[in-house]
């Protein structure tokens, strides 16, 4: 009689595994950053026609179905950035932040659960900046030259130039540092007569994020903390074609600005010291931008700000290079509120870059006529 073989093959197993971001919002998606980064799913047997499933709640995306057709025993499957169709008007309106979740569920062709994962996440405002919980290069998003409300501040600065005869707001056309030093001045100038008032930011900001006031809210409320007036002048900055840097220390933020056309850099710099030795070259400048709150002149805002990035005992965290930033992609955030209602696009657009271009030479000054002047001209007589 044969022996007859009582030992039980064990259960199948499964596995699935879920590499996710831990806050989303409408910066995110806008600038194509992977919600879910990838699934892995594997299991101790061969198994034909499953799928995965993956939801969110609140709905801030619709439910996204993969289907697989078979995955073969003790095989390691990845599936990369599953594209998700995200709720656009949701993540554009949500008025505060709040908690959702994420479920990935894996199921066999029966419907059999065979694996899951729940996931919390932060579902996050127009205005908030995820911090470290994103990948913090989003942050130039949060600087908008595109912005109407800078359109006054930049006109004020451009009549500021013309009274002084020091040209006009043309990025590096100039070729020259004192031309630079120039035009953020009467930007700087402009911006006093806003008469914007200090708020404290949060301490951990770079950590948790923060909510940034932006453009149209710091001149309706005329409310403002670190990190929010140096994206305001980061914004300015840009605007005129001018390379700027957003500059993040242990609880507070400011700014940096290239006085010639950005060098091959790195979009995030951690290295502090590089950045005081292009201060000491004489190719970037420093900005407290803080300053602006206390009518301060441009001189003792440049001043303060070498203070701080020389200080030693300060923490610094890093450096984001918001031109390098357009170049990889990373767009400036546009709100229904930003819409252009009398300015036209042709005139007004954001450059990834100023012109000339490296090897060419600039036009006379006198014969010089830029986008930004025709934009100028084209408001000052518009406010007749």
């Amino acid at each position: 009689m044969p022996e007859i073989d009582n030992k039980q093959q064990p259960n199948p197993e499964y596995s699935l595994k879920v590499d996710c971001a831990s806050a989303l919002n409408f910066v995110l998606q806008q600038n194509s950053v992977p919600l879910i980064r990838q699934v892995l799913i594997s299991s101790t047997e061969t198994i034909s026609g499953s799928r995965i499933v993956i939801r969110s709640n609140p709905e801030y995306f619709k439910e996204h179905i993969i289907n697989i057709a078979s995955l073969e025993a003790n095989q390691v499957l990845a599936l990369d950035k599953p594209k998700l169709a995200f709720d656009i008007k949701l993540l554009q309106e949500i008025p505060e932040n709040i908690k959702g979740s994420i479920e990935v569920v894996w199921l066999n062709e029966n419907e059999k659960l065979l694996a899951e994962q729940q996931i919390e996440i932060d579902v996050l405002t127009i205005d908030t900046w995820g911090g470290e919980r994103q990948p913090i290069e989003l942050l130039a998003s949060f600087s908008q030259p595109n912005a109407s409300a800078l359109s006054p501040i930049l006109v004020k600065a451009s009549e500021i130039l013309k009274s002084k005869q020091l040209g006009s707001l043309n990025g590096y056309l100039d070729r020259d540092r004192d031309s630079v030093l120039s035009q953020l001045n009467a930007i700087w100038e402009s911006l006093l007569e806003q008469d914007i008032h200090y708020i404290v930011s949060p301490a951990s900001f770079v950590k948790s994020g923060q909510r940034v006031r932006l453009v149209k809210q710091i001149f309706e409320e005329k409310l403002a903390c670190c990190l929010d007036t140096t994206l305001l002048l980061s914004a300015l900055a840009e605007q005129i074609g001018l390379d700027t840097l957003l500059i993040i220390e242990e609880g507070h933020a400011y700014l940096g600005v290239w006085l010639s056309e950005t060098p091959n850099i790195d979009l995030i710099i951690d290295d502090v010291q590089a950045l005081r030795k292009r201060n000491v070259l004489g190719e970037i400048v420093f900005i407290e931008t803080t300053l602006l709150t206390q009518q301060a002149k441009l001189n003792k805002a440049l001043d303060a700000a070498l203070v701080h990035i020389n200080d030693v005992a300060k923490k610094f965290y890093f450096a984001i290079d918001v031109r390098q930033s357009r170049l990889r992609g990373i767009k400036p955030i546009s709100t229904l509120q930003d819409k252009k209602s009398y300015v036209d696009d042709t005139e007004v657009e954001w450059i990834p870059t100023s012109t000339p271009a490296y090897g060419v030479e600039a036009q006379t000054t006198e014969n010089k006529v830029t986008r930004v002047d025709r934009w100028l001209r084209r408001l000052l007589d518009l406010s007749l």
